[in-house]
């Protein structure tokens, strides 16, 4: 059964898709500029960043470019991916013995992202992935806590209160607590 995400993605995208007035927008993403090309509707149904800085008195705006420079392609390609799917796709490798390190990195940097867009909706979904990251063992049946760069991320990019904190210091408790 799809989830609630799932489903209000799905519909905006039919009403994109459908609406009479399609108006793209070119995201260049990374030092490098990858174009990432997407529906604005949709974009601004989902995030009050991409309506606020694609106003049409900005230049951004008149030329239907955003410039994001500073920010990861592949996080910016998660993003995406679930605007359009309205879920995250895992990566993960139940052969690795590594715990998952790099997907786990890879949704705290999306997490951080989600708070940059003022987006909820995905910043839940990242918990729930995440979430589902630690708690799947490796090749070793070993489940994995964050590592100390992924948690201290979360600390400096994060404000005190978030979801994101509360979930580490849940995790970390529950895995002190697993392994005795």
């Amino acid at each position: 059964m799809p989830s609630k995400g799932v489903a209000s993605n799905s519909l905006l995208l039919i009403l994109c898709l459908t609406s009479r007035k399609l108006d793209i927008l070119t995201v260049l993403v990374g030092p490098d500029e990858i174009e990432y090309t997407l529906h604005k509707d949709l974009l601004y149904a989902k995030s009050p960043y991409f309506l606020a800085a694609l106003k049409d008195h900005w230049k951004e705006g008149l030329e239907g470019r955003l410039p994001l420079s500073n920010d990861d392609p592949a996080v910016l390609a998660l993003y995406f991916q679930w605007v359009y799917r309205g879920r995250i796709l895992s990566s993960q490798d139940t052969g690795d013995t590594g715990g998952n390190r790099e997907e786990i990195s890879l949704l705290v940097d999306a997490y951080v992202f989600g708070e940059k867009l003022q987006d909820r909706d995905f910043r839940d979904t990242v918990i729930d992935s995440l979430i589902h990251a630690v708690d799947t063992p490796d090749a070793q049946d070993l489940k994995w806590c964050p590592t100390s760069p992924a948690i201290g991320s979360a600390y400096i990019c994060t404000s005190e209160g978030s979801p994101l904190r509360s979930c580490w210091s849940t995790c970390t408790s529950f895995t002190a607590f697993r392994n005795g």
